[in-house]
C-alpha cells in the first residue's frame, strides 16, 4: 500500500476508521478485535461490518453489519457466509479482497462504482482492515462502506445501475 494511500481517499469516514485502526495497531502488524472499542467510533457504527475469517479454505462470515450498510444494500448480511450470497455479481471480487487482506495482513482500500448511464458513475469508498488475536493470522476483518452518495441517487437509478467493485490499493 502506498504511504499516501489514506490521503488519496475522499471519504472522511474511511480515513477516520483507518486512523483509528493505525492508532490501535501501534507498533504491531495489526490490532486484535479486543482493541476495538465501539464506543470510541460510535459515529462510524452504521457503516461498519465485522467479519470472521476462516482459513483452509478461506471463508468469510459476517458477524455484524451496520444499519447504514443494510439500508444501502437492502439486505442484512449479518449471520451469513460471503460465499452463500449474491452481491450484485461481485461476490468473487469481495472474496478476492478478503483473500488479499488474509494473505498480506494489510488494509485494502477500494471503491464501488455504480454506472447509472454512460458518463454517469457514482463512487462509494470502502476499506477492509485486518484484525488478529495472535498478531500473525488474520482472524477477523473490520470493514467500513461509506454509502453516503447513495442518498443522491433515485430508487430507479439504484435499481438500474451496474455495480462494480474496484480495489484501489
Amino acid at each position: 500500500m502506498p504511504d499516501d494511500a489514506p490521503d488519496r481517499i475522499a471519504s472522511a469516514r474511511v480515513r477516520m476508521l483507518h486512523g483509528y485502526w493505525m492508532e490501535k495497531r501501534g507498533s504491531r502488524r495489526m490490532p486484535a478485535r479486543a482493541d476495538i472499542d465501539p464506543a470510541e467510533i460510535k459515529s462510524l457504527l452504521p457503516y461498519l461490518l465485522l467479519a470472521d475469517m476462516h482459513h483452509d479454505p478461506l471463508r468469510v462470515f459476517y458477524r455484524l453489519v451496520g444499519t447504514g450498510v443494510v439500508a444501502a444494500a437492502k439486505c442484512d448480511l449479518t449471520g451469513h457466509w460471503l460465499h452463500e450470497v449474491d452481491l450484485d455479481g461481485n461476490t468473487p471480487a469481495w472474496e478476492s479482497v478478503y483473500r488479499r487482506v488474509a494473505e498480506t495482513g494489510a488494509p485494502v482500500f477500494g471503491q464501488t462504482r455504480a454506472a447509472v448511464r454512460p458518463g454517469d458513475a457514482r463512487l462509494f469508498q470502502w476499506v477492509v482492515l485486518p484484525l488478529s488475536d495472535d498478531g500473525a493470522v488474520v482472524d477477523r476483518a473490520l470493514e467500513l462502506e461509506d454509502w453516503e452518495m447513495l442518498r443522491l441517487m433515485s430508487e430507479a437509478d439504484v435499481r438500474s445501475a451496474t455495480w462494480t467493485l474496484e480495489p484501489m490499493f
